[in-house]
């Protein structure tokens, strides 16, 4: 494992979402997601939506020093912290940061922004902003490795018919309640990465919010 310099903001959800991932192990892939990995036999080439300051992609790189990440995270002061990550570990030409809402399109949205790793895509524009949003499918083509978190926007891209013929080996999603497209969130998760012929694991989640959990999936 490599180590890795990652930035937090004092007093925020920050630190919350570094024990996640640090402390609780909620992205340690499981043995059969290695596996799927490794027979790749080269390095992974992985996409993260959702990507906050950028502490999912420092464990990423501290597993696979020599992978590729395309990073989307649409809130500025989230980027500004993430682009400082990944300009500080020297991996500015395989860290690559997308300032952009993973969406099924390009365009524009709107986001309720400076919730930290809470910021969201709304239809209501009292208290949101515009911005950029990008069709993740041409980057979901060529990747080996999936992360989303993206609160309520991956349900646009899971029932997206292009989904199906995404390459990746492995996947690891965060999913919600709103937005879902049937009554159990869980449910509907488990159903759309069932779609892919993946082996679907799911993670237990410490005080999740209902509706809200993890799921991972890889290929045979």
């Amino acid at each position: 494992k490599s180590l890795m310099d990652v930035f937090l903001r004092h007093g925020t959800s920050d630190r919350y979402i570094l024990n996640e991932i640090f402390g609780l192990g909620l992205y340690e892939l499981p043995t059969g997601a290695t596996a799927t990995l490794a027979e790749l036999e080269r390095r992974p080439i992985g996409v993260d939506l959702g990507a906050h300051v950028g502490l999912f992609g420092a464990f990423f790189f501290s597993r696979y020093p020599a992978a590729e990440l395309d990073a989307f995270e649409p809130d500025p002061a989230n980027y500004a912290l993430l682009k400082r990550c990944i300009s500080a570990n020297g991996l500015t030409d395989r860290w690559r940061l997308i300032p952009a809402c993973a969406a099924t399109a390009d365009g524009h949205v709107l986001l309720l922004a400076d919730r930290f790793a809470e910021s969201r895509v709304t239809h209501e524009p009292r208290g949101a902003i515009e911005v950029a949003s990008r069709d993740v499918f041409p980057f979901l083509a060529a990747a080996d490795f999936v992360k989303m978190d993206i609160e309520g926007s991956e349900w646009e891209i899971l029932e997206d018919p292009r989904f199906a013929d995404i390459a990746a080996r492995v996947i690891v999603l965060e999913y919600h309640p709103q937005r879902c497209p049937g009554p159990i969130s869980r449910e509907a998760a488990q159903v759309a990465l069932g779609r892919l012929g993946c082996v679907v694991q799911e993670i237990a989640v410490p005080h999740a919010p209902s509706g809200v959990g993890m799921l991972w999936a890889w290929r045979h």
